[in-house]
């Protein structure tokens, strides 16, 4: 079994995935009390939280205990309709994602470093430079991060009011050039990864091992976006350009 195949189709899989918000034991989701109340801050701790559970289940890729797959919306409509006043036209949490997206773009092209490959050539050994193209991106990946999660959160402002209704087209038909890659990478390596799990059974195996790990990196992800989010819709989280 060709191990290096799997676990690449599952490595760009889990580029484009986050893991579906926990649920109780009962079924019911962990969000299934929140209540909508006059806010002091333009994202509550509740409001951002109920934000990045909605930008989770709008991933190209969701992931479960056990497996990951395509995302038809479906998870994502159950959830901002159960929670409707929150991502109604002008709710909360389309005024947070408003605020903040735009604001995490800024940032992120703020912290971009555009000489970091120079100062890597210069100051690393030979043997070393070869590499010096993968190390500057390594570098500069967290502000990319950050631009994109903006871009995502500009986006879900956009759509969700219309999820709110129940239509999905916007979902589906609009996006950004970088989650519209993601996508169709998704669409494009998602049928390999089938097709290699029907003819071995190793394959289950390999899932097994490959979704802990994202689950983990991705919960993290999600504990990010939840403090980012509170801190620049406070005002507190501005960084200066260099």
């Amino acid at each position: 079994m060709n191990y290096v195949i799997i676990h690449s189709a599952l490595a760009a899989l889990a580029i484009s995935a986050l893991p579906l918000p926990a649920v109780r034991p009962g079924g019911g989701h962990v969000l299934e009390h929140a209540r909508l109340r006059q806010e002091t801050t333009a994202c509550s701790d509740t409001t951002s939280l109920v934000l990045a559970h909605a930008m989770i289940l709008a991933a190209p890729v969701l992931i479960t205990d056990d497996n990951m797959y395509l995302n038809n919306g479906e998870p994502l409509r159950a959830f901002v309709r159960a929670l409707r006043p929150y991502f109604v036209q002008d709710g909360p949490a389309v005024r947070c994602a408003a605020l903040v997206g735009p604001r995490l773009m800024q940032q992120g092209l703020a912290l971009y470093d555009r000489d970091a490959y120079g100062r890597v050539i210069a100051s690393a050994p030979p043997q070393v430079a070869e590499h010096a193209q993968e190390i500057a991106n390594r570098i500069n990946e967290p502000s990319m991060n950050m631009a994109e999660m903006g871009q995502e959160l500009t986006w879900l402002a956009q759509i969700l009011p219309a999820v709110a209704d129940g239509d999905l087209k916007p979902f589906f038909e609009t996006g950004y050039p970088i989650r519209n890659l993601k996508r169709q990478q998704a669409a494009q390596v998602w049928p390999i990864v089938q097709q290699i799990c029907q003819l071995d059974g190793d394959c289950k195996e390999a899932l097994a091992t490959v979704l802990p790990l994202v689950r983990q990196m991705a919960d993290q992800v999600a504990v990010g976006m939840i403090y980012s989010m509170a801190r620049l819709a406070s005002g507190e989280g501005s960084i200066t350009s260099r």
